[in-house]
């Protein structure tokens, strides 16, 4: 998902991108495809019937999948590998120059996650906006921490509260097929 976070090594804008903006995408149902599995990254999906989502075909990287609401609303899971050495570190990285509303913990797949709910001023790259998160940074082996997040994005708090029973469905789809652990 695209993100501004400000003065990242000296740059003003820096943007994290997933699957949602590719342009090498293929539209699937729920209805035909009800399951979405993630191997490069350890996580399944089920989704709920009557979802239309996109995802990313090769040789594009799979992190994840996107629906899009219509009027500027947006939802996404996505898994990308961080530098980020927790969930709390990862969480104040995405709401960097937005302002916190909402954070409590909450399960995500059967591990520890926070969820926050922020809005976000108007910048060079969008206009401003209302986000709600999921994520827990996990390592699987040796490996970089993956940073597993399920959010979504509306242009007015009300378009993002009629959404939640959505995200909420999508949110207990999760699994992970892999046994992470979490980081420090």
């Amino acid at each position: 998902m695209w993100r501004h976070i400000p003065g990242i090594a000296g740059a003003a804008v820096v943007f994290l991108c997933s699957l949602v903006c590719s342009s090498a995408q293929t539209a699937v149902s729920s209805s035909t495809e009800p399951v979405y599995r993630n191997g490069p990254y350890g996580y399944l999906l089920r989704l709920p019937p009557g979802v239309t989502y996109s995802r990313s075909v090769p040789p594009n990287p799979n992190h994840g999948i996107g629906l899009s609401l219509g009027d500027n609303k947006r939802l996404w899971v996505d898994a990308s590998y961080t530098d980020s050495a927790s969930t709390g570190d990862e969480a104040k990285l995405q709401t960097a120059g937005c302002q916190l509303e909402d954070r409590k913990s909450s399960p995500l797949g059967g591990h520890p996650a926070v969820v926050i709910r922020f809005s976000c001023p108007a910048s060079p790259s969008g206009g401003s906006y209302y986000e709600v998160l999921i994520l827990a940074v996990l390592r699987v082996g040796n490996r970089s921490p993956v940073d597993y997040q399920i959010g979504m994005r509306a242009g007015n708090r009300a378009a993002l509260s009629r959404n939640m029973a959505l995200f909420d469905k999508i949110v207990a789809g999760f699994s992970l097929e892999k046994s992470p652990q979490s980081p420090r």
